[in-house]
């Protein structure tokens, strides 16, 4: 079988949840602000409305980086960085929802927490060469 062949697709379908778990957050995001000016709030929308953009383009960038990056696997230095990417990224994600459980719910947390674990197994796979 052909070497980097599960990393290859396990990138790409960590990238495709990367992105649909961004979209349902900026989705959720808009609903929220939208809400808070209906109801008149006092919060000044139009800063919070660019950490949602920059946050959003970051975690595209991120899974681009992890679709495209997988088919960068076969150089030495690159696949460094990429194990060490995904690791980080993963314990990330499992850290940051357990911190997260209260104010997005126990479904958003179980989904930060999926992406975490797929993206250590995406950093082992990179490691074992498989």
């Amino acid at each position: 079988m052909k070497p980097f062949y599960f990393t290859k697709l396990l990138a790409v379908i960590m990238a495709l949840l990367t992105i649909f778990a961004t979209i349902g957050y900026v989705f959720l995001a808009f609903i929220g602000y939208g809400l808070g000016r209906a109801l008149n709030s006092e919060v000044d929308t139009t800063a919070v409305e660019k950490q949602v953009v920059i946050m959003v383009v970051t975690f595209l960038f991120i899974a681009l980086l992890t679709a495209i990056g997988s088919f960068w696997l076969r150089k030495n230095a690159w696949r460094v960085f990429y194990i060490g990417f995904c690791f980080v990224l993963g314990v990330g994600c499992v850290g940051v929802s357990f911190f997260s459980i209260m104010s997005t719910g126990i479904g958003a947390a179980i989904l930060i927490v999926c992406i975490g674990i797929g993206y250590l197994w995406l950093g082992y796979l990179a490691l074992k060469r498989i």
